[in-house]
């Protein structure tokens, strides 16, 4: 309940940013779109391959094709790639208004655009990351599933403040990674660990979804199937781009604490510290 007070009133306060240039929205719905056309250029080329037949085959069968892991690897590295260039257009945008700024759309992608190889290689390091510890998460026993997990949250804490590094401070990957470290330290100590969860508050937004559709089901019946996907999709993506871009944006607000100790209105130095209290 704690995690999901402190992260409601997070959203709230990243909301009140986000009203004033609701013209973010559109770098979600961009990110969105990139996702899926690269993920059906991937699929015509898997069926056109045959990579995708074979990569089914090998796993049922317990083998390993390297071709395949790789076509899988690619894929998953382009979307990481995709998702953090347009958060970082978001983090760039929200800190010009934290600054005192009026950013345009056209702003976050300049710079972004302006540091793309640098966000390429820190997709390319986080997607290595987070593979690792996926498969590792997947292939093992639950103590060490336990493991993978802490070693996981661990990750995501570390390189909490690596993209707003990248785009505002222009560091390189590596450095970035080491001064988030130094910056998470210096403001929240040693024991730090994220006390929210905006996945939370998704799922939990979710819910009314069960009543809408049981309604619709009880007057319509077996016709309400068609209607019920379009409000369900519908209601899931615009949930999906406003939680996107809250997220970012928040990302954008603990970057700026932690580097100068300043924050909007809406944020509280208070509820600043708790969102990454010590454990």
């Amino acid at each position: 309940m704690g995690k999901m007070e402190t992260t409601w009133a997070l959203m709230k306060a990243s909301w009140q940013i986000l009203r004033k240039d609701p013209e973010l929205l559109a770098l979600p719905v961009i990110s969105a779109i990139c996702c899926l056309s690269v993920m059906t250029l991937f699929i015509l080329q898997g069926l056109g391959h045959g990579w995708l037949k074979a990569l089914a085959e090998q796993s049922h069968a317990g083998q390993h094709d390297q071709v395949a892991y790789g076509f899988i690897s690619l894929f998953y590295y382009c979307n990481f790639l995709i998702v953090i260039f347009f958060n970082a257009a978001i983090i760039s945008c929200a800190v010009i208004r934290m600054e005192g700024g009026d950013p345009t759309i056209g702003d976050g992608l300049q710079a972004a655009v302006n540091r793309f190889a640098q966000i390429a290689g820190w997709a390319l390091i986080a997607a290595t990351v987070g593979f690792l510890l996926g498969m590792a998460e997947s292939g093992s026993r639950r103590s060490r599933g336990i493991i993978t997990g802490i070693l996981g949250l661990a990750w995501s804490v570390v390189s909490y403040l690596a993209i707003p590094l990248i785009v505002i401070e222009k560091t390189s990957p590596l450095f970035a990674l080491d001064r988030s470290y130094e910056l998470m330290r210096k403001t929240w100590g040693e024991q730090v660990i994220g006390n929210f969860s905006f996945g939370l508050i998704y799922t939990i937004l979710c819910l009314p979804l069960f009543p809408i559709i049981l309604v619709l089901n009880r007057l319509w019946g077996n016709a309400s199937f068609v209607p019920c996907v379009i409000v369900a999709g519908v209601y899931l993506v615009l949930l999906g781009i406003v939680q996107s871009a809250l997220q970012a944006i928040f990302n954008a607000v603990i970057f700026q604490f932690a580097r100068n100790g300043t924050a909007p209105d809406s944020f509280s130095k208070a509820l600043l510290l708790e969102s990454m209290r010590k454990g």
